[in-house]
């Protein structure tokens, strides 16, 4: 049933990816999840799980949509653990940063089943509960004093452009937009804009304004 699974493709070949990389080489992964994402698929043992789990804690779940999109989150969690577990085993570990983040709140609307409180609004909306969203990053590369802290300051998500590379030793400049603006500005055409992000590395890891 899991091999019918689109993430659960996805999941394979990150491990993949993982297990057959020279762990003396840097490298950079990324995991892109379908979840959480209508529509609400997720392997029937993943449901059956999540519905122990409640149960054992005196819960229940109020529609049908919720429990999909729980048991979803709990494959999704699955996933991340097993790509962790992976990391340490080739020793890549202590010299991996995690960044897990989302492009947008949960959908609040039918079938999507978010829950965004204490946001107002959800996906598709300019509320806070659209455009704001819970992020972290992790791994042994994170400096001791640095974990565990919460950043107050504002982050974009296209901030992130500018951060890796940053991390990495290398330019965020979009090397193929210049190039084009070249032969845009010869013909008297509009340009392209440049790289819109912020190296947000130091202020996440000191807690400063970015």
């Amino acid at each position: 049933q899991r091999l019918c699974f689109k993430e659960e493709l996805f999941r394979r070949e990150s491990l993949a990816v993982i297990r057959a990389h020279d762990a003396r080489r840097p490298l950079f992964l990324m995991h892109s999840f379908g979840l959480l994402h209508t529509p609400l698929q997720v392997p029937q043992g993943h449901v059956d799980r999540i519905d122990a789990l409640v149960r054992e804690a005196g819960g229940h779940f109020e529609t049908r949509n919720q429990r999909l999109y729980a048991a979803m989150a709990f494959y999704m969690d699955e996933v991340v653990s097993d790509l962790v577990a992976a990391l340490k085993q080739r020793g890549m570990w202590e010299r991996t940063l995690v960044v897990f983040t989302s492009d947008n709140g949960g959908p609040v609307y039918q079938p999507g089943s978010a829950n965004n409180f204490p946001l107002k609004g959800g996906k598709y909306a300019d509320w806070e509960g659209g455009v704001r969203t819970n992020a972290f990053v992790s791994g042994g590369w994170l400096p001791e004093k640095a974990r565990g802290r919460v950043h107050s300051g504002l982050v974009s998500i296209a901030d992130w452009y500018a951060t890796l590379p940053a991390l990495g030793g290398v330019s965020a400049e979009d090397e193929a937009s210049e190039k084009a603006n070249q032969w845009l500005k010869a013909r008297g055409l509009a340009t392209l804009p440049p790289v819109d992000g912020v190296d947000q590395l130091q202020p996440m890891l000191t807690g400063t304004e970015g």
